[in-house]
C-alpha cells in the first residue's frame, strides 16, 4: 500500500505516526512544502514537495492534512489521480470547494473520509447507541460545548500563525471548531435551518472572531444550540441531550457518559475513553479499510459538505442578522 500524507504540521505528524502502526509495511511519502536537506520525518520512506511529484509515485491514500485553503486543490488532483482520500476537517473553507472534493471523489470511484475523529472516540459511539436505543425517549434539545484556549491549542506553535487565527489558510471558529457541528448532526439528524452569532471577544491577535453560538432547528423537531469559543481557560467539551424520557450528558474531556431517568435518578453509562490516540488509529484503520472496500466511510463526504453548510449558513446568519433555511 502506498500511502501519502499531505503537511506536517501537528495532526499531519500524528497521521505518519499512527499509519506506519496500522500499516506496518506501507510505502510511506510526505509533502512538505519548505525544501529542507533534513532526512524524512521518522516513519516516512521519502518526501517531496509538490502534488506532481507525489502523484507521479502513484499513492493508493493520501492522507490531506495541510492548510484548509489548500484541500480543494490538493484533494481533487489526487483524486483525479485515483488516490482514496481522507481529508483532515473541514472539508474546505466554503461550500463551493467542499462540493468539489465530493464531486472529484465520485468522478473517480474512490473513498471520501473527513477527518471528525470524535466519531472514533468510544463515549460518543456510546452516546450515540444510548440516544438510538430510545432510553430517553424522543429527542427534544441538545446543547454541545467546546470552549478552550487558543494560545494552549498546540504547545510551541505562535497561534497567531495557526489556521485558527489568519483567514486567508482557511481558518474561523465555525470552521475550525466544527466538530461539534458534525456530531449534533450525526445524533439529530439534519438542520431545518440556523440562527447564529459569531463574535470576537477576547484580547487574542486573531483576524476573526473568537466565539459563536449556533442555534439550529432540526428536522426531527427538536432544538440544537451549539457553543463554540477559543477562549476559555479551562477546556470543556460536553453534550446534553433531553428527550421526552430521560437525559444524556456526554463530557468529552473526562470520557463519560451518564443517563437520567425519572425513575432511576443518574447512571454512568461510559466511565473514560484511555488513550485518546487510539481514535486516530481507529480512524487510519478504517481509512484504509475503506480504500481497500472492506467498509463504507463512517464519515463520509456527505457528511464534510453539510458541516461546512451549515458553518457557512452560521457565518451567513451572523453577518446578516437573520434566520438561514436550509
Amino acid at each position: 500500500m502506498r500511502a501519502l500524507v499531505v503537511g506536517l504540521g501537528s495532526i499531519g505528524r500524528r497521521h505518519l505516526g499512527n499509519i506506519r502502526t496500522v500499516e506496518p509495511d506501507a510505502e510511506i511519502t510526505v509533502v512538505r512544502h519548505a525544501r529542507s536537506d533534513a532526512p524524512p520525518p521518522e516513519g516516512a520512506d521519502r518526501v517531496v514537495y509538490t502534488i506532481e511529484d507525489a502523484i507521479a509515485l502513484g499513492p493508493d491514500v493520501a492522507f490531506v492534512c495541510g492548510p484548509t485553503s489548500k484541500h480543494v486543490q490538493q484533494a481533487v488532483a489526487l483524486a483525479d489521480a485515483g488516490a482514496h482520500l481522507f481529508v483532515e476537517k473541514p472539508l474546505a473553507a466554503d461550500v463551493a470547494g467542499a462540493e468539489a472534493i465530493v464531486d472529484a471523489a465520485a468522478r473517480s470511484g474512490v473513498s471520501l473520509i473527513v477527518g471528525y475523529n470524535l466519531r472514533f472516540l468510544p463515549s460518543l459511539q456510546v452516546l450515540k447507541r444510548e440516544l438510538e436505543s430510545g432510553s430517553i425517549g424522543r429527542p427534544t434539545s441538545a446543547r454541545a460545548e467546546v470552549g478552550q484556549y487558543l494560545p494552549d491549542w498546540r504547545p510551541g506553535v505562535d497561534y497567531r500563525e495557526s489556521n485558527s487565527a489568519r483567514a486567508e489558510l482557511g481558518g474561523g471558529i465555525e470552521l475550525e471548531l466544527s466538530h461539534e457541528i458534525d456530531y449534533v448532526g450525526w445524533l439529530l439528524g439534519d438542520a431545518a435551518s440556523v440562527t447564529a452569532v459569531l463574535s470576537k471577544t477576547s484580547d487574542l491577535e486573531i483576524e476573526g472572531d473568537d466565539t459563536a453560538e449556533i442555534v439550529s432547528s432540526m428536522r426531527s423537531g427538536a432544538l440544537a444550540s451549539i457553543h463554540l469559543d477559543m477562549t476559555q481557560r479551562a477546556t470543556t467539551r460536553t453534550c446534553r441531550i433531553a428527550g421526552t424520557a430521560g437525559t444524556l450528558l456526554w463530557d468529552g474531556i473526562a470520557g463519560r457518559v451518564t443517563r437520567y431517568l425519572p425513575d432511576g435518578g443518574w447512571t454512568t453509562l461510559h466511565d473514560g475513553d484511555g488513550d485518546r490516540n487510539q481514535m486516530y488509529v481507529r480512524e487510519a484503520e478504517h481509512v484504509f479499510a475503506c480504500a481497500r472496500g472492506t467498509a463504507a466511510p463512517v464519515v463520509g463526504g456527505g457528511d464534510g459538505l453539510r458541516t461546512v453548510r451549515i458553518a457557512a449558513a452560521a457565518r451567513a446568519s451572523s453577518d446578516e442578522g437573520r434566520r438561514i433555511n436550509l
